[in-house]
């Protein structure tokens, strides 16, 4: 803030100073007042446009030096006869004129940026500038071609949202951009966690364009009728979306874009049953008519705006109550039921890693699994015996249970855990009335899975409870078949695996995850693998230290009964 004052303070003397070298008791030069307009529209233009700011000075100075010169030839402010001295002064004081602008058109860009991020939190989202974005999504689109795939392409009109429109009049106040820019940045939070890091985002004017690879248009207006629906639910906007699909609508992105913007996603009407009141009906039909009116009366205004318009924008801007605070907007007026689906959440609000940081953190991860496992060893080694012995004396032998599990790669291992069901256990199963389905899980004859496995032994409900069964796996960790951290792995082969479900095979299984602390009992394997590639994308040793952190919090809470 220091430096931004400063900047002000010498830019204001600095024109005081240029303005009064033209009084003739400072300097005997007589400068044209070609100079002083030409230094003063530089100063106004570079600070109402901050892009000039960022133009490198020689392509900025042609411009300026075209119309100064043009300017010194006019009899009205031009000087006659000007000196060498005197035109080297005039340049110096444009060149000065023209940086000092530069530098603090910079500086309050900057202030706004630092002043957003804090606010709006305009860094914690992977949506690209329009240029990016144009050569990730041709590249999406080569790929296309060459293999002949789908590729949809969604279109969030945020410019055509009331709630977000700034005008003229409006832009002067800051809190008002704030807010407008806040409630967009949330839309674009949520779209966010809508999809996968491999479909492409970018700005396209202030409008947000999804891209959908392998996606066909009945796929994207199924994404698009949800997306619709969680930016209702959580802002209570309604964001007018567009669809469009290549190759059908367009064959490069301008042409898909104006298909998209073309072609605007128009969620189903709800079911209203009809009335044979007459009464009810005139009444309706009176309140519609007014109200059509009145809507049709404002909509024409808005359309063809008059003088006295404007004057009353102004006067309202200078009299209407202020914006409601940022902190008060009601972003999220709703709770939502999906926490990987709300911007708020604590692994959204997660950055994304750079290459580099995930080929570090691959490192650092195995390097911090192994010393966590000797670590623990003074705990687990002596409550591991405890166990081992209990078990022994409880059930007898054995005491460990080993199962085949489908691990990073497809590969498969033997996970080991402590014996927590009845000894032939699997092949009591029929005598139970009891089998295990494709996936894995614990199901009666009617295909339900059991709350209460009449195979888990006394011991055994403690053991997972407490999430002591599985301590074993700590040799799976220090063996580099599984980590502390991970997407757990699957009792079911790859046979089972659609080509969607092998994202979670990109890492090594882990002993807890995502899933494990929050929906534990979520039978859905697609909601589960919806937790896994969250995981997978915000891959960091921050994610994983939350992970173990709020696992030991679930199981002192008692919250891990299976």
């Amino acid at each position: 803030m220091a430096r931004l004052r400063i900047f002000i303070i010498f830019s204001v003397l600095w024109m005081t100073l240029i303005f009064n070298l033209e009084r003739p008791d400072t300097l005997n030069i007589n400068f044209s007042s070609a100079v002083y307009v030409v230094a003063a529209l530089s100063l106004v233009v570079i600070l109402l446009l901050p892009d000039f700011s960022h133009m490198r000075l020689g392509i900025l100075l042609i411009p300026v030096f075209v119309i100064y010169g043009i300017a010194r030839t006019l009899p009205v402010i031009g000087a006659s006869d000007p000196g060498i001295l005197t035109l080297i002064m005039e340049v110096l004081i444009l060149l000065g004129t023209i940086s000092l602008a530069r530098l603090l058109s910079a500086n309050v860009t900057n202030f706004e940026e630092v002043l957003e991020n804090l606010v709006i939190g305009t860094s914690k989202t992977r949506v690209q500038s329009m240029a990016e974005g144009e050569q990730t999504i041709n590249g999406e689109l080569f790929r296309a071609r060459r293999f002949s795939r789908p590729v949809g392409f969604v279109l969030l009109k945020l410019n055509d949202v009331e709630q977000m429109q700034i005008n003229a009049i409006r832009s002067l106040d800051y809190q008002g951009l704030l807010q407008r820019r806040f409630m967009r940045m949330r839309a674009v939070q949520i779209t966010e966690s809508f999809v996968y890091t491999t479909d492409p985002m970018t700005w396209y004017n202030d409008n947000l364009v999804v891209c959908l690879p392998e996606t066909n248009r009945e796929e994207a207006v199924k994404f698009t009728s949800e997306l619709s629906h969680l930016i209702k639910m959580t802002l209570n906007l309604a964001v007018p979306i567009g669809i469009a699909s290549f190759p059908e609508d367009g064959l490069v992105l301008s042409n898909l874009i104006t298909a998209a913007s073309d072609n605007e996603y128009v969620p189903p009407e709800p079911v209203v049953e009809a009335h044979d009141d007459d009464d009810d009906d005139r009444g309706l039909g009176s309140s519609e008519t007014a109200a059509a009116a009145r809507e049709s009366q404002e909509v024409a205004a808005a359309k063809s705006p008059t003088i006295a318009a404007f004057v009353g924008a102004v006067i309202n801007f200078f009299t209407a109550e202020k914006f409601m605070h940022l902190s008060t907007v009601p972003a999220q007026p709703y709770q939502l039921d999906l926490p990987y689906y709300d911007p708020d959440f604590w692994v959204n609000q997660l950055p994304y890693q750079s290459a580099q940081s995930r080929v570090l953190y691959a490192k650092l991860k195995r390097a911090i699994d192994m010393l966590l496992v000797l670590l623990s060893l003074p705990f687990t080694l002596p409550v591991g015996l405890l166990v081992a012995l209990i078990i022994l004396i409880e059930d007898g032998r054995p005491i460990l249970f080993a199962q085949s599990r489908t691990g990073y790669g497809g590969q498969v291992f033997k996970m080991y855990k402590f014996r927590s069901m009845i000894p032939n256990a699997e092949a009591r199963m029929a005598e139970l009335g009891v089998r295990v389905n494709e996936r894995g899980e614990t199901i009666n004859e009617n295909g339900e899975k059991l709350e209460n496995d009449p195979r888990i032994t006394r011991i055994g409900k403690l053991l997972r409870k407490t999430s002591l069964d599985e301590l074993p796996q700590l040799w799976n960790v220090f063996a580099g078949q599984m980590s502390i951290v991970g997407p757990r792995p699957t009792s079911f082969g790859l046979k089972s695996y659609t080509l969607l479900h092998t994202q979670r095979l990109s890492v090594r299984p882990g002993i807890t995850g995502l899933w494990q602390i929050y929906d534990r009992g979520d039978t859905d394997f697609n909601n589960r693998l919806i937790w896994d590639i969250k995981y997978i994308e915000k891959l960091s040793l921050t994610l994983d230290a939350h992970i173990v952190i709020r696992t030991f919090m679930r199981v002192l809470k008692d919250r891990g009964a299976r």
